[in-house]
Order: structure tokens, then C-alpha cells, then sequence
């Protein structure tokens, strides 16, 4: 996949790949192209490449299309409908349901994150950065994806509520959905995944076991802050 602005061009023939039940983390220093790559995915910008999903090539395919094919995508910013309470964003996630389907993954949501259980009716821009994250994730959980990209989800949040997003994505891969997320805190991404992927100028320079490259030292040194 290449993609980027206009005639400018941000990533440059990036290739990844990522399975069920799995965390795959993109880290890599601000500027290397990685949201920019998540949104090539889901065609909000240009795709000169493929998207495969599940054998199927899903390139260009509308956002609605990718949701009811099973793909969901999760923002940095414009996550949520600030106006709209916690259930109101919850049934915007799940406006393709019948009425007794969208309660009971309402439900099901709610359940996930007690901290929105206990304020449903709240509008989402009264919402903490951590609270509003945890919407964000449970709108797009409304429509039971199989795969989930995930743009910066620690991104402004405290280290609490980076630590619960962190193990809310951890049990959503255990539960076999596929977790691909972009994310700044490079150490505590790779933490969490089992494949990494290092983006560096709009191209992927290194990939590997997660594990392996948090003890890689020329990666640590260059883009983990070692």
C-alpha cells in the first residue's frame, strides 16, 4: 500500500499482515506515516495497493461496506458524537441492528466497560479522555468487528486509563478478534503484541516478534527512547 495527501505521498509500498486473535503494533517515530496507513485502509485517503480482508479484496469498499464485512476502525480524534450520550453513540455503532440485537450488545458493551455503564446517559463530551476512548472502542464493538485497527488509543490518556484501554485490547484478541493498532508509546505497544511492524519515513524497516524487538537494541536506541 502507498498512500498519502494530494500529490504528497506518506507511505511508500508498505506491506502488513496480521491474523486472528493477534496484536499487531505499528510504532515508529511521529511522521513515519502510521495513521496515515490506517486510514489508506479504510479508503478515507487515496489506496494505490490491496486490502485484502479474509481472502476477499475489500479496496475502496465504503466505511459501512468494511463495518458490515467485519472491519472496524477506531480513530485518534472524532471517535465519538461529543453531543450524543454514551447510548446514543452506542446505538449510532450499531444503527444496522434490529431493537433486541442493539440492547443486547448494548448490553454486551456496557458490561465490557463498567465505567460507561455507570453514566450511560451522560453526552460524550463530559467524558474523560479515558472514558471517551473506552466509547470510542465500544461504538465500533457494536457491530461485533472480527478485525480492529486502532489509531493511537493511548494517545492523551493517563497512565491508568492507558493501562485499562491496554488490557481491554488484550482480552479482545484472546476472545479471537485481530487487533491492529498504531500507537506512540512504542515500549508498552510491543508489550501487548505478539508482531510488530517499525515505520520509519513511510516504510517499514523492521518487523518481528514483539518481543524480540523490545530487547533489540539498535531498534531501542533509535525509536523506543533507550
Amino acid at each position: 500500500m502507498s498512500s498519502g495527501y494530494g500529490s504528497m505521498v506518506i507511505v511508500h509500498s508498505v506491506s502488513i499482515k496480521a491474523d486472528a486473535g493477534q496484536v499487531v503494533s505499528i510504532i515508529g517515530p511521529n511522521g513515519a506515516g502510521k495513521s496515515t496507513l490506517l486510514k489508506a485502509v479504510v479508503a478515507e485517503l487515496k489506496q494505490d495497493g490491496e486490502v485484502i480482508f479474509k481472502g476477499e479484496n475489500v479496496s475502496g469498499l465504503a466505511r459501512q461496506t468494511l463495518v458490515r464485512k467485519g472491519l472496524g476502525y477506531v480513530p485518534q480524534i472524532n471517535d465519538v458524537f461529543p453531543s450524543l450520550t454514551i447510548n446514543e453513540n452506542l446505538e449510532m455503532g450499531g444503527y444496522m441492528l434490529k431493537k433486541r440485537e442493539m440492547r443486547v450488545r448494548r448490553e454486551r458493551v456496557l458490561t465490557r466497560f463498567p465505567q460507561l455503564q455507570r453514566a450511560v446517559n451522560r453526552a460524550a463530551s463530559t467524558l474523560s479522555g479515558g472514558e471517551r476512548k473506552m466509547l470510542g472502542i465500544g461504538r465500533v464493538l457494536m457491530a461485533e468487528p472480527e478485525v480492529m485497527l486502532l489509531d493511537e488509543p493511548g494517545a492523551g490518556l493517563s497512565p491508568e486509563y492507558a493501562r485499562i484501554v491496554r488490557e481491554h485490547i488484550v482480552a479482545l484478541a484472546q476472545e479471537g478478534c485481530c487487533i491492529v493498532q498504531v500507537e506512540q508509546q512504542a515500549k508498552e505497544a510491543l508489550k501487548i503484541a505478539q508482531w510488530a511492524y517499525v515505520m520509519v519515513a513511510g516504510r517499514v524497516r523492521h518487523e518481528g516478534p514483539s518481543q524480540e524487538l523490545l530487547e533489540n537494541e539498535d531498534i531501542g536506541s533509535m525509536f523506543l527512547g533507550r
